[in-house]
């Protein structure tokens, strides 16, 4: 045989690994975007489920804490044990305790050996902020000096019974007028009343 037939035919003889390779390359041409589809609806999937369970959780979070209720102001709310409160009061001086609002803290203090419950913000005619000043032992409103029986409060009691036996109670719904207030009242009513009929009079 010529040897340049043999070259002849091998040369236009068909390859094997050029079909095989022409084979694998189109089989694995469809399978790569199947995989990249596959890939993005687990994906999507994974992202749809975490915003489901954070707008289940915050849904949750928010139908219990609308359940959650804040104490009523209509009612005497308790405040601790009343012996506890006057004992601290006796060694370090009035407390201060919050109330349910930022409108309604009051200082404990002791009037008469009975807790009262003081309003920090104090009514007109005084219109003032109460504070305690333990270097100067003494109330001050707005920089002067201030004593128990001329300041307004909130009703308070300590309960004699029940559940609540020797709780502090305090009513938040109403600031009531100082003692002095109310006394001078009285005392100006009373007067007046006095001088008219005694102008009334004949002599």
């Amino acid at each position: 045989m010529n040897p340049s037939d043999s070259v002849e035919k091998e040369a236009n003889a068909p390859h094997n690994w050029t079909l095989r390779a022409f084979d694998e390359y189109t089989l694995e041409v469809p399978t790569a975007p199947r995989a990249r589809r596959s890939d993005l609806t687990i994906l999507l999937g994974a992202t749809i489920a975490v915003i489901v369970a954070g707008i289940l959780v915050a849904a949750a979070i928010l139908a219990v804490t609308s359940r959650g209720k804040l104490p009523s102001t209509k009612v005497a709310q308790p405040f601790g044990l009343a012996s506890d409160i006057q004992a601290k009061v006796r060694e370090g001086g009035p407390i201060n305790i919050a109330g349910l609002s930022g409108d309604d803290g009051f200082w404990v203090a002791i009037e008469d050996h009975q807790l009262v419950a003081l309003a920090v913000a104090q009514p007109r005619p005084a219109d003032c902020t109460l504070r305690w000043r333990g270097s100067q032992d003494s109330f001050t409103c707005d920089g002067r000096k201030v004593e128990v029986a001329d300041l307004a409060r909130f009703r308070s009691f300590t309960e004699p019974s029940g559940p609540r036996k020797g709780l502090l109670m305090v009513e938040l719904r109403k600031v009531l007028p100082a003692p002095t207030a109310t006394t001078s009242t009285t005392t100006t009513t009373t007067t007046t009343t006095t001088t008219t009929t005694a102008a009334g009079s004949t002599p």
